[in-house]
This record gives structure tokens, C-alpha cells and sequence, in this order.
């Protein structure tokens, strides 16, 4: 398992195609974390600056429904992203060993629907909510979206650029609905 420094680092409890995501303890204050690492020992700049974006933007939100994170750490090559973690598990988990009430379903989904209303308020979106990014504690009853490497912050088109060749033209995609042409001199399409 990988060294963190101030992180006692418990127990794998995700990993994906790019992550890994670790159950663990605030060496400084004994609480529980969630921490969320590049998988690749050397991850790529484009990479480093995904997770950067994905702190920022979580951590801008502070919004009740949306994990908090606490901090961003650099580990060897990589970055480790320090989260709240408050005893839930995704609701695809859950869902796959218990059922739902319908009570229980629509608790749930208003929560959900709520808090997305307000993460869009802040111009931001999430571009995959799904019951894997949706964390649920059934002691509790608290629900938490995850998933931050999904949103997207709307409010800045300049750092959601990408270019792509149209045509033998530069153009610069934002979002799929903007296009900046440089032949207009960057003004949109």
C-alpha cells in the first residue's frame, strides 16, 4: 500500500481504469478519510492538472451533498486527493446487496435532485450521475455526490477548451456547443 504522509492508508475500497480509492485515518486528528489517487505511477501533465481541476472545483463548491475535500497532497510522483468520508458506500454497492424502499428510493433521489440544483446554481455540472457516484450512509440517512472528476465548471469556457481540426480550421470545442473559430479572431461560431 502506498505511503501518505499523515494518512494512515486502511483499506482499498475502489478502483477504476484511472483511480484508486483508499478508506483511511487523519494521522493529525484521528478522523476517517476517503483518499482518491492517480492510479499511473507517473501520471501525465494533462493527468496532474485533471486532479488540480477536480480539487478545485469540489473544493469550491462547499455544499451540503457533495463530499468535502480537504486537501490535495503530492505523493512521490502522483497527487492524492484527501476526502470527507462519513461512513457511506455508493449506492451501486448498496443497492446491489439491499433494497430500496420506495420511500427510501425517493428520499434519496430528492436529496440528489436537490443538491444537483444546487451545484448548478454555482454553474457547475456533473456529467455522470449514476448510483456509483451517489454515496449513501442507511445509519445516517446523509447522501453525498461523488464522482468530482465529472463536474464541470460552465462559468470559465476558457479552461474547458480542447481543439480539434474541422475541416483543415483550428477550432477550439467548449462543452460540445460552443466553437470559437481562430479564423473569426476567437469569437463564437
Amino acid at each position: 500500500m502506498m505511503a501518505i504522509p499523515g494518512v494512515a492508508v486502511l483499506a482499498l475500497i475502489y478502483e477504476s481504469s484511472t483511480s484508486l480509492v483508499y478508506r483511511g485515518r487523519d494521522e493529525q486528528n484521528n478522523q476517517p478519510v476517503i483518499i482518491k489517487l492517480i492510479k499511473e505511477d507517473y501520471p501525465t501533465p494533462e493527468e496532474l492538472n485533471r486532479y488540480r481541476r477536480e480539487y478545485q472545483i469540489t473544493a469550491s463548491l462547499k455544499l451540503d451533498g457533495v463530499v468535502t475535500v480537504h486537501k490535495l497532497l503530492s505523493v512521490r510522483n502522483s497527487l492524492a486527493m484527501i476526502l470527507e468520508d462519513f461512513g457511506g458506500e455508493s449506492l451501486r454497492i448498496f443497492i446491489a446487496s439491499q433494497k430500496l424502499t420506495i420511500l427510501g428510493f425517493l428520499t434519496i433521489a430528492i436529496k440528489v435532485a436537490e443538491t444537483l440544483g444546487e451545484i448548478h446554481s454555482k454553474n457547475v455540472i456533473h456529467k455522470d450521475i449514476n448510483p456509483g457516484n451517489i454515496v449513501f450512509n442507511p445509519a445516517t440517512g446523509q447522501v453525498d455526490i461523488n464522482g468530482s472528476d465529472r463536474f464541470n465548471n460552465v462559468a470559465n469556457p476558457v479552461s474547458q477548451l480542447y481543439y480539434a481540426n474541422d475541416q483543415n480550421k483550428n477550432v477550439a470545442v467548449h462543452n460540445d456547443n460552443l466553437i470559437i473559430d481562430s479564423a473569426s479572431n476567437g469569437q463564437p461560431t
